[in-house]
């Protein structure tokens, strides 16, 4: 990201601070594993368990 520098907006430079970034990046990816799951259960339901013989 810091070979980018030059392109990226001054406001938002903060986000080539590496321990941020990468804090950024767990939080997104839990948003989008949540976001994923609510979505995909909607079209492929849990199937029903029968423990019963």
């Amino acid at each position: 990201m810091s070979l980018f520098k030059n392109f990226i907006p001054e406001t938002l430079h903060f986000l080539l601070d590496v321990n941020l970034s990468g804090f950024l990046s767990f939080i997104l990816a839990s948003i989008g594993m949540v976001v994923g799951s609510i979505l995909s259960g909607k079209t492929n339901p849990p199937k029903e368990i029968n423990f019963e013989k």
